[in-house]
Formats: structure tokens, sequence, C-alpha cells
């Protein structure tokens, strides 16, 4: 396709909220088979949490083991135990977890990769004597109870300080997310600065988008807000030089400010310089209307890298 054949395709795109890569991207995408929900049997889950000023942040992570993928969507019930006592019942499902902007719907788990729900517990005026553990509740009915890795004071498990009596102990809680990833982070960073309207950041953070700073701005601007309702992380990394490479999988619903919400799926690529500040590489990406989310294999990543791209 001609160059600016490629250019109408990537404006009309964006103007629908969603990037994808222009015609010249070779090869179809062959759509994945629908995915269903984790279950116990192929999870590995692991908690841990340390203290500062006062507080506990932590995490419980957890694992595909399985052979197969598998999706964590919502937020679970948590349930700090003491000696399997529970110590705490006011949970907040606010938690963001470490990067700002745009929330995950739902992780899809390739095999061997993590979701990881951030957790921060504050307002503590008891004691604990532990062993402490968690009660985990799934959203889809599915239960366990896992130990919690902690630091211990003059023998005891590290609890928050005591702020006031008047209100109870609170641990606020994130949906399950992506495990930690510089190239999430790029990604998620992008699409909460669109979906703040602060378009040349957003557009700062694209490289080689196939039009100009004003078209990329004009071709959101029907765009209310895109939801990431799927993110697929890769285990493999693409590494040219200084630059890592990854095509993460994503569903998004792109609401306009008139007409109906749009869907869109396929793969995102970004790249993470040695500095880490991930960048959006329109050029390797391959999202499509109603596409569903896809995690490529690690060739067929390779050969999307735009040349001259690293």
């Amino acid at each position: 396709m001609h160059r600016a054949a490629s250019l109408v395709l990537v404006s009309i795109v964006i103007a629908g909220g969603a990037v994808i890569s222009s015609a010249d991207a070779a090869g179809p995408i062959h759509q994945p088979a629908a995915v269903g929900t984790c279950t116990l049997s192929a999870l590995r889950v692991t908690a841990g949490w340390a203290g500062a000023m006062g507080t506990i942040a932590g995490s419980v992570n957890l694992i595909n083991r399985g052979a197969t993928p598998c999706i964590l969507k919502g937020f679970p019930g948590l349930t700090i135990l003491d000696h399997g006592v529970p110590v705490i019942t006011d949970v907040v499902r606010t938690l963001e977890g470490p990067a700002a902007g745009s929330l995950v719907e739902a992780t899809e788990l390739v095999p061997g990769q993590a979701s990881t729900v951030y957790m921060q517990w504050i307002n503590f005026c008891g004691s604990l004597s532990g062993p402490v553990s968690l009660d985990i509740n799934f959203p889809h009915g599915a239960r366990l109870v896992t130990a919690v890795r902690s630091p211990s004071i003059a023998g005891r498990p590290m609890a928050p300080r005591c702020g006031t009596r008047k209100l109870p102990s609170s641990l606020l809680v994130s949906s399950f997310q992506p495990g930690p990833d510089w190239g999430v982070v790029g990604l998620m960073s992008f699409y909460g600065m669109l979906n703040l309207h602060v378009y040349a950041d957003a557009y700062a953070e694209v490289i080689d988008p196939g039009v100009s700073q004003a078209q990329f701005i004009a071709g959101y601007r029907q765009t209310r807000h895109v939801a990431i309702d799927l993110i697929a992380v890769p285990t493999y990394r693409v590494v040219r030089g200084d630059l890592t490479y990854e095509c993460i999988g994503v569903r998004l619903t792109a609401r306009q400010t008139r007409g109906p919400a749009l869907k869109y799926g396929g793969w995102v690529m970004v790249v993470v310089p040695a500095y880490k500040q991930a960048l959006v590489l329109i050029g390797g990406s391959r999202v499509l209307p109603n596409g569903r989310a896809l995690v490529p294999d690690q060739a067929t990543c390779a050969a999307s890298i735009p040349a001259g791209a690293g």
C-alpha cells in the first residue's frame, strides 16, 4: 500500500481511540481461541509485604503454571489472618498499583506469566502473634489461604501503626493487574494520558506514528475514554542493542463523545530503551477492529519491528 493510503488508515484508527500499525505491516492476524478463567490448580500464589512510614504495602503474585493461557478479572476478596483468626474486615477496592493512568480490567496470563494484586494496610491498633496469612476469595468463587512473607519486629510480624482507634483498620486492594513490567507501565501511562486528554504528552510517548502531532491530537478529539479491557504480557523479550521490544496483547474499548463504543484487539509493540522510559511503536503494533488480544510468538514479534527501529 502506498504511504499516503497507510497514513490515512492510521489516522482513521487513531480517531477511533486505538493504535494500529500501518497497512504496510506484513501478514494477517490469526485470532486466538477464547481463553477461560484461571483455576486454582493452574496458579502458584505467593504473598508478602514490608513496612514504611507506619503503613504496610505488599502484593499477592499469581503465576500461571499451566500449559494454556488463562484470565484473572476483577477484585479478589482479601482477609488478613493472624494464627488463622481474621484481624481486618474493612477492604477498600481503590488501590491502582504502581502504574498511574488507566487500570486494566482483566489480565490474561500466558504460561509462566504473573498477575499482581497490590495491597496497602493502614491503621492497625492491635498486635500480631503470627503466623500471618491471607484468605483469598476469587471473583469466580474459588478460595485459598496463603502465608504472608513479612519482616518481624521483636519477634512479632510487622503491622501498620495505630493512627486512631476511631477508624477501622483498612486494607486497600487493587484488582488483578499485570505483573511489574516497564513496557506495561509505559502502555498504561500512554492510555492514561489520552484519557486525561493530555494529547501532546501522549504523542511524546509514540514512535513513528505516521501522522503529525496535529493529526494525532485531532484524531482523538472525539474519543472520550479508552478502556483497557484486557492485557496479556509475553514472557519473552526481543533485545537489539540497548533497546528491548515487547509485543503486548490488548483488548480495548474506545468510548466516543458521539456514536457507539468501538472495540479493538491484537498487540501493541512497546520499546524500552536502556533508561527504562517505554514508548509505543505504532509501526510494529497490530491492533484491529473487533480483534482479540494476541501475544505473538517471539519470532513474529521480532519480525514486526520496523526497519530502522533498532
